[in-house]
C-alpha cells in the first residue's frame, strides 16, 4: 500500500498542475480573444475599402466624361483642322510629277 505521505504529495502535485494548465489556458483565451477581435476588425477596415474604391469608381463614371469631353473639346477641333490642312497637303503633293510612284502604296507596272 502506498504511503499517505506520497499519495498526498501526488495530490498536491496534481493540484498544483491544475491550477497551472487553468492560467495557461486563461492566457490562451486572452490571446485567442485578441486575435479574434484584431481580425474582425481587419474585415471590416477591408469592407470598407472596398466599398470606398466601388464608390469611387462609380462617382467617377457619372462626374468624369462630362468634364473629359468638355476639356478634350478644344483639341478635337485641333486635330479637324490639322486633317483637313493635312489632305490638303496630300493633294498638293500628287500635283508633283513622279509622285504618284511614292505616294500610291500599289505595286508599279512593268510597261511592254
Amino acid at each position: 500500500m502506498p504511503n499517505n505521505d506520497t499519495g498526498e504529495s501526488i495530490l498536491e502535485e496534481i493540484k498544483e498542475l491544475v491550477k497551472k494548465n487553468t492560467e495557461s489556458i486563461e492566457e490562451i483565451q486572452k490571446q485567442v480573444k485578441f486575435i479574434h477581435s484584431y481580425i474582425f476588425w481587419q474585415r471590416v477596415w477591408g469592407t470598407i475599402k472596398i466599398l470606398f474604391i466601388i464608390g469611387l469608381i462609380v462617382v467617377g463614371s457619372i462626374y468624369l466624361p462630362p468634364l473629359i469631353q468638355s476639356a478634350i473639346a478644344p483639341y478635337q477641333q485641333l486635330i479637324q483642322e490639322l486633317g483637313g490642312q493635312q489632305n490638303q497637303i496630300f493633294e498638293n503633293l500628287k500635283k508633283i510629277p513622279g509622285a504618284n510612284m511614292f505616294l500610291n502604296q500599289d505595286k508599279p507596272t512593268n510597261a511592254e
